[in-house]
């Protein structure tokens, strides 16, 4: 629905993976946004394999990389991510996982991001 009105604040941008595929920030806001670091699990360890296997999960034929994401902040991180997808089978659509680095919070950036991926 292109009514849909998206607010984000001053410097931060919505981009999708289509436009900037980037597994190292992919992975970063999820384990931020999950609560890793502050669970006591340390800094993201992202090494080759890690790239491998975002790339296992994102470039495949049934994913619309149009549909996954990202709230990108002013030094360039990403830092709230929502992935959606849509069986056209079905029309089924499905939205998970939604996910914002704690720093970031309250701002509704990942309210902006699921309402871009519904619009």
């Amino acid at each position: 629905n292109k009514d849909i009105t998206i607010s984000l604040p001053e410097g931060y941008s919505l981009v999708s993976m289509e436009e900037r595929y980037d597994p190292y920030e992919y992975r970063r806001v999820l384990w931020k946004g999950f609560n890793h670091e502050l669970d006591g699990e340390g800094p993201l360890i992202f090494n080759e394999q890690e790239k491998l296997d975002v790339d296992f999960e994102m470039l495949r034929d049934n994913v619309d990389l149009s549909l996954k994401l990202a709230v990108v902040s002013p030094d360039n991180h990403f830092v709230s991510y929502c992935g959606m997808w849509f069986d056209t089978a079905t029309d089924y659509a499905l939205i998970e996982p939604v996910a914002t680095d704690p720093d970031y919070r309250g701002k509704g950036l990942a309210q902006a991001a699921v309402l871009e991926g519904i619009r």
